[in-house]
C-alpha cells in the first residue's frame, strides 16, 4: 500500500484492527491517538479484499470527504461520495454524510450491497461524535439506529478520545448497554504522543470584560497586539520550504475571522463553502502562506505530516476539542509544539463540579496547572491511566518532548543524551520568556 518494502504496522493495535477486519465477524471499536494510522486497517482491508468488494466511510462532516478522496486516491484507491444524485457509486470506497441514513434509497444500496457479500466493512470516523455531537444533531440518533439494524457486514467506530471512564455513554447511544463486549470488540491504545510539547502560557492581558461593555474593544485590541505577535514570531521560525506549516485554533468564527484578517491567511470555519475552504487549504498546503486559522468544523480529520506548532488563542472548551485540535500537529513523528494562550490566569475549576465526556473539567484543571504536568491530565481523562512526561519517557525507546512544566527538570537530567550543540530539537521545547526566559524568542 506504501509501496515501501520496509513497511511495517506502528502498532500492535493496528495489525489486530486489521486481522479483524478480514474475519468480518464483529463490530469493532479502535481507540488510539490522533495521527496514529486510524485508517491504515481500513485502507489494507480494502486493498486485501476482491476488486468488487466495497467500504463505506461515515464521516461527521461531509466536507471532509474532499481530503478523504485524496489521501485514498493517494493510495491507488478510488473514493466516490453518496448523495441523493449518485444512489449507486462505484467507486472501492463511499463516504457518507450522517444525514444520508434519512433516505431510504441510502438504506436499501447499503443493504443490498451488505446481503450481496460486497459491503467488506463501514468505518465511522471520529466516533465520539455520537455521543457529543448528538444533543443538537437529530441525525446521529436515526443513522446510528439504522447503522445497526444492518446485517452481513462489520462496522469499525474509530475516534482517538472516548475515555475509558465513558464510555457507557457510548454504549448507550448503539443500543449495547449490557453486554457490548459480546458484540463489539474494543482495541484501545494510550493516546499520549511522544512528540507533542505541550505548554501554556498567560499573556497577562487581563479577564475580558463583557462584549457589550464599553471597555470590550479596548481589551480585544490588546488581546489581538500580543497573540499576533506572539504568533508571527513563532511562524518566522517554520522552514516553509521543506514543508513546515503552523495552524491557529479558535473557538468562535467570530474571532478565527478576525486574526485570520491580522494574520492575512485562509480560515476555515462551519460556513466557509466548499469552494473557499478547498483553495484555502491548497494555499496552505502549497506554502502559499504557512498559517492557516481554524475553528470545530476545521480541525476534525485533515492530515498534513509536517504541521510544525498548533496555538489554541484562548481556552479549548473541553479535553476532547483539545486533544483532537492538537493531534493534527507532528504526524510526521517529529517534534512539534501545542501552545495555549490565555489572556489571564486559569481558574481552577470547582472541586465538586462533575465530569463530562467531553473532559470540561479535566481540560479546566490542565489549564490552571502551575508546575504539574500538562499530559498528566490529558492521559487521565483520555485513557484513565494518568502519566507524566518523566513516567512516558521511562517507557518509550525513543525521546519524549516534554511540556513546559517538565522541562526544566528533564532537559537538566538529559547532558548524555543532548545534541552535538547541546540543546534539545527546536521544536521540542516550550516557548518564550514566560516558561524559560535563557531562550530569548520574545522580547
Amino acid at each position: 500500500m506504501l509501496r515501501d518494502r520496509n513497511a511495517t504496522f506502528t502498532s500492535p493495535a493496528q495489525y489486530h484492527v486489521y486481522k479483524k477486519l478480514l474475519e468480518r465477524q464483529t463490530h469493532l471499536v479502535s481507540i488510539s491517538g490522533t495521527g496514529s494510522g486510524k485508517t491504515l486497517p481500513f485502507q489494507l482491508a480494502i486493498l486485501s479484499w476482491p476488486p468488487e468488494t466495497r467500504a463505506v466511510m461515515v464521516l461527521p462532516y461531509q466536507v471532509l470527504h474532499n481530503d478523504m478522496k485524496r489521501r485514498f486516491n493517494g493510495i491507488g484507491i478510488s473514493c466516490g461520495k453518496w448523495h441523493s444524485g449518485n444512489h449507486n457509486p462505484t467507486e472501492r470506497v463511499i463516504t457518507l454524510s450522517i444525514e444520508s441514513f434519512s433516505s431510504q434509497a441510502c438504506i436499501g444500496w447499503l443493504n443490498d450491497l451488505a446481503n450481496s457479500g460486497k459491503l467488506g466493512a463501514i468505518m465511522y470516523d471520529e466516533a465520539h461524535g455520537l455521543v457529543e455531537d448528538s444533543t443538537f444533531r437529530d441525525a446521529y440518533d436515526c443513522s446510528i439506529t439504522k447503522l445497526m439494524q444492518l446485517q452481513n457486514c462489520p462496522i469499525l467506530f474509530c475516534s482517538a478520545t472516548l475515555p475509558p471512564q465513558y464510555m457507557h455513554a457510548f454504549w448507550n447511544v448503539l443500543k449495547a448497554e449490557f453486554r457490548p463486549q459480546d458484540t463489539v470488540q474494543v482495541i484501545r491504545s494510550p493516546t499520549q504522543r511522544h512528540n507533542i510539547c505541550y505548554q501554556v502560557l498567560d499573556c497577562k492581558v487581563g479577564h475580558p470584560p463583557p462584549r457589550t461593555a464599553y471597555k470590550f474593544d479596548e481589551w480585544q485590541e490588546k488581546w489581538v497586539t500580543v497573540t499576533i505577535k506572539f504568533i508571527r514570531v513563532i511562524a518566522s521560525f517554520l522552514n516553509v520550504g521543506k514543508g513546515e506549516r503552523g495552524v491557529v485554533f479558535f473557538g468562535s468564527d467570530e474571532d478565527c475571522r478576525l486574526w485570520a484578517g491580522h494574520l492575512q491567511c485562509p480560515y476555515i470555519i462551519g460556513d466557509v463553502d466548499v469552494e473557499q475552504r478547498v483553495e484555502g487549504f491548497r494555499k496552505w498546503r502549497e506554502g502559499q502562506t504557512a498559517l492557516i486559522c481554524l475553528n470545530k468544523a476545521g480541525f476534525y480529520g485533515f492530515d498534513y505530516p509536517s504541521i510544525r506548532f498548533a496555538i489554541m488563542v484562548g481556552a479549548p472548551w473541553s479535553m476532547t476539542e483539545f486533544m483532537q485540535s492538537s493531534g493534527r500537529i507532528g504526524r510526521d513523528g517529529e517534534f512539534s509544539s501545542c501552545i495555549t494562550l490565555l489572556p489571564s490566569a486559569a481558574k481552577k475549576p470547582f472541586p465538586q463540579a462533575e465530569e463530562s465526556f467531553s473532559g470540561k473539567k479535566a481540560i479546566g484543571l490542565m489549564l490552571h496547572a502551575s508546575g504539574e504536568c500538562l499530559r498528566y491530565f490529558q492521559s487521565h481523562h483520555m485513557d484513565g491511566n494518568p502519566v507524566t512526561c518523566s513516567d512516558l519517557q521511562r517507557t518509550m525507546e525513543r525521546r519524549v518532548a516534554p511540556c513546559s512544566a517538565c522541562f526544566p527538570k528533564l532537559h537538566l537530567n538529559e547532558d548524555e543524551d543532548e545534541d552535538e550543540d547541546g540543546d534539545l530539537e527546536f521544536w521540542a521545547e516550550p516557548w518564550g520568556k514566560f516558561a524559560y526566559p535563557s531562550h530569548g524568542y520574545l522580547t
